[in-house]
């Protein structure tokens, strides 16, 4: 029987995933979650800064200094070399749609903008299917401001910061 993977804030037993109190979901394929605040906001080079919204528990770019510049972590893959599918879980913001990059070892695999929304911080999930990492590659998420134009805020209009919470590897 192959056995769930004890991942930093992540427990999986019997296809339940438990989230450090986080959330509870049921999942039938080998899976880890590496929430936000368990990542390492460090400047990732040739990329504008992240910061850790403590408040909504997640991972942003300062829109007021870095409006047009995407900003990156990175993080070492270590678990089994194999194919996953990888979800990656934005927030929604009524002032714009960012749009989020994942790269392995550098190499774009998929790109996303997030729809619309009227309602704010409200989790949305993508997924990038069947993706082929290696134990040890760098996986970098990379995210980007955006203003719809519909949100005034001070001489112009108000910015979706990038946010996003949590990435989640499934083993096919």
């Amino acid at each position: 029987m192959n056995y769930p993977t004890i991942f930093q804030y992540t427990l999986t037993v019997l296809g339940i995933t438990l989230l450090s109190g986080l959330k509870l979901s049921a999942q039938s394929q080998d899976c880890y979650t590496i929430p936000a605040k368990a990542i390492n906001t460090a400047v990732v080079s040739d990329y504008a800064p992240t910061y850790f919204d403590k408040g909504r528990q997640a991972i942003a770019v300062n829109s007021i200094k870095y409006p047009d510049q995407y900003a990156a972590v990175s993080f070492s893959f270590d678990q089994a070399t194999g194919v996953y599918d990888i979800y990656l879980t934005s927030l929604l913001e009524s002032d714009g749609e960012s749009t989020y990059q994942i790269l392995i070892d550098g190499k774009l695999v998929g790109e996303y903008q997030n729809p619309e929304s009227t309602e704010d911080y409200k989790p949305f999930e993508n997924v990038f299917k069947e993706v082929s990492l290696q134990k040890g590659a760098t996986v970098s998420v990379a995210c980007i401001a955006h203003t719809n134009g519909k949100v005034p805020e001070g001489s112009g209009t108000a910015y979706a910061r990038g946010r996003w919470t949590s990435i989640r590897f499934c083993k096919n």
